[in-house]
């Protein structure tokens, strides 16, 4: 059953993406407690989830932060944590947000997250260590870093890249109205590789990787 539900105010959504980083092991995933959602406006909303009554999530509305609009429907989406970065009991988390809009483009954003801890004093006035709330905030204004144009081999409408995904080495997966699936640089927004899933080239609709990312499905 719908736990809880919001309004985009942005139209249709098209994507969902988590922001997942590693912890202090290499092998310990975590994620920001939050959710990206394109847009139909052409704007990446981002979402804080709580811990509702229930122990259940609660999505807080107004959104945190909203990205630039791109001009166009956002159509797919991924998130990544860059770097940690602490400093007493702030943490400010780097990201990087890729989107593909529907006029044949990918962008690239630069998202920083600062999370605030609380705890409780106990009576002589020294912390007990155990947090109990955590407020974030966005230090800065998100910035364009990119923007990939995806070829349309001379056709009218603009290539819609249907499905993002960007591994551990920075490299960002594509799939395209075109049948391809193309590999780009996430640092420079070179185009590396092309790869034509079928000769009917009919729309790859969503890429997935195995835990290693050494295969693609």
């Amino acid at each position: 059953r719908p736990i809880n539900v919001v309004s985009s105010n942005g139209g249709g959504i098209f994507d969902l993406a988590a922001c997942k980083f590693h912890g202090a092991s290499t092998s310990s995933v975590k994620s920001l407690p939050f959710v990206a959602g394109a847009c139909e406006d052409g704007t990446v909303r981002i979402w804080r989830i709580t811990v509702g009554s229930a122990g259940q999530g609660e999505i807080q509305d107004p959104p945190l932060v909203t990205l630039p609009s791109a001009g166009a429907p956002v159509l797919s989406l991924t998130w990544k944590n860059v770097t940690v970065l602490k400093q007493g009991r702030t943490t400010t988390f780097q990201t990087v947000v890729f989107a593909s809009v529907a006029d044949g483009t990918i962008r690239k954003y630069g998202l920083n997250i600062e999370e605030q801890s609380s705890s409780i004093d106990d009576f002589n006035g020294r912390s007990s260590g155990k947090a109990i709330d955590n407020h974030y905030t966005i230090p800065n204004p998100p910035k364009p870093i990119l923007r990939m144009t995806v070829e349309n081999k001379g056709r009218k409408d603009p290539t819609k890249v249907w499905s993002l995904l960007l591994l551990q080495d920075n490299t960002l997966v594509a799939g395209t109205s075109l049948g391809q699936v193309q590999f780009w640089n996430g640092e420079t927004g070179t185009l590396t590789q092309t790869v034509i899933q079928s000769n009917s080239q009919a729309d790859v609709l969503k890429i997935a990787a195995n835990s290693d990312e050494t295969k693609l499905f």
